[in-house]
């Protein structure tokens, strides 16, 4: 249900808002991408079709399920920050002792070359 100033509106849409949250992986892969317009109940009034016969469903919803949309933006974050979400991007100096021993994870600050965390964190 979607709610506006003035009125109600039944409608559903499922977009992966999970797969928004930075800090862990959500990724729907088992709801399929579809936009639906389906007849699921009647308003009282009297229709008749082409041939004469009665139609009672009469009011439709607009159904919306597309997870690629978190899916995306989860994809990102695997792409920024790993799928493991190391969050960490701070930089330092070079002779840090976190940067020269080679460790990927020291101190759970990422150097992980597959991600823009793991290189900013390195260079």
């Amino acid at each position: 249900m979607v709610s506006s100033t003035n009125r109600e509106i039944h409608a559903e849409i499922y977009f992966n808002k999970d797969g928004t949250i930075k800090v862990t992986r959500n990724y729907d892969d088992s709801t399929v991408n579809e936009i639906l317009i389906t007849p699921t109940g009647e308003s009282g009034k009297v229709y008749y079709d082409t041939n004469g016969n009665r139609i009672t469903l009469d009011t439709y919803e607009l159904a919306i399920h597309l997870p690629v949309i978190g899916n995306i933006i989860s994809d990102f974050y695997d792409l920024f920050y790993g799928q493991n979400r190391n969050l960490d991007t701070i930089w330092y100096s070079a002779e840090d002792a976190r940067v020269t021993t080679g460790d990927i994870t020291l101190n759970y600050k990422t150097r992980d070359l597959d991600t823009v965390a793991g290189l900013v964190n390195t260079f």
